[in-house]
């Protein structure tokens, strides 16, 4: 099981230039209103919800011609671009050695969109699960992936800690040196992953066996 955001995509460097193009495209105050109502969405409904974001600032466009340039920003961003380097080749060989699937959080439709828009849909064939808080869904996720051992590849270690106290010595939590949460100091005082890799691209150096409950 893998994680998109800053595991698979890079998405802090996603969101500095998204908001460098927002400056440019509607302005420096329009842009700050977009995060003011960006931060307001995610603690009423406690996820990033994109869509919702849009939808709250568009009746603050009289130019709905700049709105629509807005909301294509969003829709139509180039997120294969800010894949990780390796990623696909790290996809193609965890085929070989098990079945890899993303896992991703956040808001579902817009997840989905950058999950197959970017090619790492068809990279897993398919195999694509999108909760908004996937540590509130273990049992889910589960029942959806029976399996003998599971491994979960991830850049936020209190994440893996749900689920190493869920799945126990069943799981192999990995931690991906990735994006901010990988290098908060809060984070990181609370991590507790069987294994660290410096970036995605490391996973490549592992065997099947080395990810097993075995070895932990």
């Amino acid at each position: 099981m893998i994680d998109v955001d800053n595991t698979l995509i890079n998405n802090d460097l996603v969101k500095t230039d998204v908001s460098n193009q927002m400056i440019e495209m509607i302005g420096p105050d329009r842009a700050t209103r977009f995060w003011e109502l960006y931060e307001i969405v995610r603690k009423e409904t406690d996820v990033v919800d994109i869509p919702l974001t849009l939808k709250r600032i568009e009746p603050e466009f009289t130019d709905k011609t700049l709105y629509h340039r807005l909301y294509r920003l969003w829709n139509d961003f180039p997120y294969r671009k800010y894949i990780f380097p390796g990623v696909f080749e790290v996809l193609a060989y965890l085929n070989t050695i098990g079945r890899p699937i993303i896992l991703s959080d956040g808001d579902p439709s817009f997840q989905l969109r950058k999950i197959v828009t970017s090619g790492l849909a068809r990279a897993v064939n398919g195999d694509v699960l999108i909760y908004a808080h996937k540590q509130h869904h273990l049992e889910d996720i589960e029942l959806a992936l029976p399996a003998y051992h599971y491994v979960m590849v991830e850049d936020k270690p209190s994440l893996l800690n749900f689920m190493k106290e869920y799945f126990e010595e069943r799981i192999t939590t990995v931690l991906v040196k990735q994006g901010k949460y990988a290098h908060d100091p809060k984070e990181l005082a609370q991590a507790r992953p069987d294994l660290v890799i410096p970036g995605i691209r490391d996973l490549k150096k592992f065997t099947a066996d080395q990810f097993s409950s075995d070895r932990f």
